[in-house]
């Protein structure tokens, strides 16, 4: 009998641990992206989801059924004193564009961000991209706005989800293939911001590029600059809670406060959707 009731203890303590341990296990609920018609769960305990680093120490992915969940998780920090500025941009048709910034500081707190509409300068050149025109004007109206804040562009970190800026600014040579417009606008590195030789030797650590999932906050800015016709400016006061501007951004909020708690995106890369060059 004692054995017994020992027996039943033990089971009682194992059940209690084995509910302990349950209880540690918190299934997350990923939103999906417009478009989408279900919804994937992912058990951060779950050793098959182990979030392993792949090209890059920053960059966190793990595959799904056909899907990535991109993460932008909090370790992706730049050194203390340092900035990290995501840009983007989107255009309509060939003259209207918008662009997008979101500057943050060490913490991955916000400091400011941008957003505006803008214009192609040569909408008739065959040889332009509108996506590399408007996604590069949102890094140099980025640079100029962080001179009026004090924040010297070598201590930003430009992060882009658009390949062509991140060849830019690497080799300068490359610079004629893309156009007049953009060549245009690389002048205007030059001569306004003073860059020299390689953009990316102006900036700090040069410029990154991350998927879109990864960059939510600066590309619901550029939807918003499409149809504005004057730039605005968003400072941290603006989105508190109590504030009646915080409800004007609702979507640039709501991503910016997911990626502060480092919830992760999902990636479509089933066949036919999105590829790895996708800007």
């Amino acid at each position: 009998m004692m054995a017994s009731s020992s027996q039943s203890s033990s089971s009682k303590a194992s059940s209690s641990q084995s509910s302990s341990n349950n209880e540690k296990v918190h299934p997350v609920r990923v939103p999906v992206p417009s478009g989408f018609n279900h919804s994937i769960y992912i058990d951060k305990n779950d050793p098959r989801f182990l979030i392993k680093s792949l090209s890059k120490p920053s960059s966190t992915k793990a595959m799904i059924d056909g899907y990535i969940v991109v993460g932008f998780p909090k370790s992706r920090m730049v050194l203390k004193g340092k900035y990290t500025m995501h840009i983007d941009g989107s255009y309509i048709g060939k003259l209207r564009g918008g662009f997008g910034v979101v500057i943050r500081n060490s913490d991955r707190k916000l400091v400011a961000a941008l957003y505006g509409c803008s214009t192609a300068i040569f909408p008739d050149d065959p040889q332009a991209k509108r996506a590399n025109y408007h996604e590069l004007e949102a890094a140099f109206y980025g640079f100029l706005f962080c001179g009026r804040l004090n924040i010297a562009c070598r201590d930003v970190q430009l992060i882009t989800d658009c390949k062509a800026v991140v060849q830019i600014f690497d080799d300068k040579e490359c610079i004629p293939n893309f156009g007049k417009d953009v060549e245009t606008l690389c002048e205007r590195f030059t001569n306004e911001l003073g860059f020299e030789g390689h953009f990316k030797y102006n900036i700090h650590h040069g410029a990154k590029h991350v998927y879109r999932q990864a960059n939510w906050p600066a590309d619901s800015l550029s939807k918003l600059g499409m149809y504005c016709e004057e730039s605005g400016e968003i400072y941290p006061a603006d989105i508190e809670d109590g504030n009646p501007k915080r409800e004007q951004y609702g979507p640039f909020v709501y991503f910016l406060e997911r990626d502060e708690f480092g919830d992760p995106y999902v990636r479509d890369t089933s066949e036919g959707n999105a590829s790895d060059d996708e800007v």
